[in-house]
C-alpha cells in the first residue's frame, strides 16, 4: 500500500473534514488542560475522552490511575475491517532494525537480543523515567 492509495487518500480526506467540523483551538485547549497519559486524571482515565489509540503499555497507566474504568481493546481500524487486512498489522512497540551492510551487525543483534528478548518487559514505558547508563555510571 502506498501513501497515494485510494484508501489512504479517503482516510486523510475524512480526517480533514472531521477537523474542519471542530475548532482546533478548542481541541488544543481541551487537551492542554489535562495531564499527560502517565498522570492521574488523564483524559481517558477520567472518561473525558471516548477512546485512546496506544499500545500495550496503556494497561499500566489505567491499572494505576483508573482501576474502576471498564474499558476494552480492539483491533486498529482497516479499510474494510476484514481478518485478511488485520493479518498485515504491525505489532505495536519499538520498531528496530539493522541496516543491510552494517559494520557491526553481529554486535547489533547481540544488543537487540539483550534489550528486547533477554530483558523484554524490564525497561520503563517512558525512557525519561529511567536512569541511562553512562561511561561514569547512571545519568539522567
Amino acid at each position: 500500500m502506498t501513501a497515494d492509495h485510494p484508501g489512504n487518500v479517503a482516510a486523510l480526506n475524512w480526517l480533514k473534514s472531521y477537523v474542519a467540523e471542530l475548532d482546533p483551538n478548542q481541541l488544543a485547549a481541551f487537551t492542554g488542560s489535562l495531564p499527560d497519559f502517565w498522570s492521574p486524571g488523564n483524559s481517558f482515565a477520567s472518561m473525558k475522552s471516548a477512546f485512546y489509540f496506544s499500545g500495550y503499555w496503556t494497561y499500566d497507566a489505567m491499572n494505576q490511575f483508573a482501576p474502576e474504568v471498564d474499558y476494552g481493546v480492539s483491533f486498529w481500524p482497516t479499510l474494510k475491517g476484514t481478518p485478511e487486512e488485520r493479518a498485515n498489522y504491525v505489532i505495536d512497540g519499538w520498531m528496530v532494525g539493522i541496516p543491510t551492510g552494517a559494520k557491526q551487525a553481529a554486535a547489533a543483534w547481540d544488543f537487540l537480543k539483550y534489550a528486547f528478548v533477554d530483558n523484554a518487559g524490564t525497561w520503563p514505558a517512558r525512557p525519561s523515567t529511567a536512569l541511562c547508563p553512562g561511561p561514569d555510571g547512571p545519568v539522567q
